[in-house]
């Protein structure tokens, strides 16, 4: 085992969701995140914490709904009853196909969506966590060689999250401290209130309210929002690529909209 996925997990599992002895862990797996599975099954049995492990596989759920009569039951019990006595939730992607699941029906997604309401408060009130263990679907999406973006990855994973966060306390400071942002580049020039914002320091870590590893980000929600802006990097939504996306802004609502796909 590369011990880039031991370091991987360590970081997983201490840093960001701050597993501690007797918490209650449920980790759910994308198909090709086997190895890092494994060696966050290690650290948490070694934390002297309870796991429970999920197959998380889209393909999977996307046989589930194209078969469904697309009445779903609100909630089911026992998926509920798992997240609400869950201390963490630490959920490993490393799909096959970074598109599986495109073509399930929008209606059939969005009635899915609104019967899982209420899991998804549960999951919400918990610890957490979401990373990606580097795969050959990501990498080509990436439109890179798999050596090439697993070195990628782990160079955005295995960082001193503790000095990136003291560094990022200044940006937070900044932004709290402030009113207004414009972004202003080809294409884009946009304005954004920040005022009474209170943002957030995404250092990887629950004890951070922050979610994703790797992140890296300090962010806020501004609001009255004016002017053009354009998305350059494309998005996978939903299965679905999007690419160069221009969105304008009047009085804080979209007004126009327009993407080269999807």
């Amino acid at each position: 085992m590369d011990s880039r996925v031991e370091e991987h997990a360590e970081v997983l599992v201490d840093w960001s969701a701050r597993i501690e002895e007797g918490d209650n862990v449920v980790l759910r797996v994308g198909p090709d995140a086997h190895e890092l599975a494994v060696a966050v099954a290690e650290k948490v049995g070694e934390r002297g914490a309870n796991l429970h492990t999920q197959y998380a596989s889209t393909e999977v759920g996307r046989a589930y709904a194209l078969a469904h009569d697309g009445d779903f039951d609100e909630d089911p019990a026992h998926e509920l009853a798992l997240l609400e006595a869950a201390d963490a939730v630490l959920s490993v992607g490393g799909g096959r196909n970074t598109s599986e699941g495109s073509d399930i029906p929008a209606g059939t997604r969005t009635a899915q969506s609104k019967a899982r309401e209420g899991l998804r408060e549960a999951y919400m009130e918990t610890d957490w966590v979401g990373t990606m263990h580097p795969t050959r679907s990501l990498a080509q999406q990436a439109n890179m060689s798999f050596e090439e973006y697993r070195d990628f990855a782990y160079d955005a994973i295995l960082r001193d999250w503790e000095a990136l966060a003291d560094q990022m306390a200044n940006m937070k400071d900044i932004l709290d401290a402030g009113s207004e942002v414009r972004l202003v580049k080809e294409d884009t020039d946009l304005t954004m209130s920040i005022e009474g914002r209170t943002a957030v320091n995404s250092a990887a870590s629950v004890a951070y309210d922050s979610h994703n590893l790797p992140s890296g980000e300090v962010f806020t929600a501004p609001e009255a929002t004016e002017g053009e802006v354009f998305f350059d990097v494309p998005m996978t939504i939903r299965g679905e690529c999007v690419q160069d996306v221009r969105l304008t802004f009047e009085d804080g609502e979209v007004v126009d909209y327009s993407a080269a796909q999807n």
